[in-house]
């Protein structure tokens, strides 16, 4: 769990060229291919 929330955090509060929005529509378009729920 403490790995998953690593990652989490960051992918969506690490530096990077994408707005926090861009990230969150990200996970978002790929949960939905993946079949989750988000």
């Amino acid at each position: 769990m403490r790995a998953h929330r690593g990652l989490y955090l960051t992918l969506m509060h690490g530096e990077s060229g994408l707005s926090r929005i861009e990230r969150e529509f990200i996970a978002v378009a790929v949960s939905k291919a993946n079949g989750c729920f988000y």
